[in-house]
């Protein structure tokens, strides 16, 4: 599993009560900080070109 990239898988499979929240649920709370980060991230290179 770990070869093709797929260990999370067979973890929230063998333990799911512990590890869903944090492979199904917290990354979306943490998309919308991302996004607004990257967001960021861009306009100042853009600035940055700009000038």
């Amino acid at each position: 599993m770990g070869r093709v990239g797929l260990e999370w898988a067979y973890r929230l499979l063998h333990d799911p009560r512990r590890l869903f929240l944090r492979y199904c649920v917290e990354p979306w709370s943490l998309a919308p900080l991302a996004a607004r980060e990257l967001g960021a991230a861009f306009a100042l290179r853009r600035r940055r070109q700009a000038d």
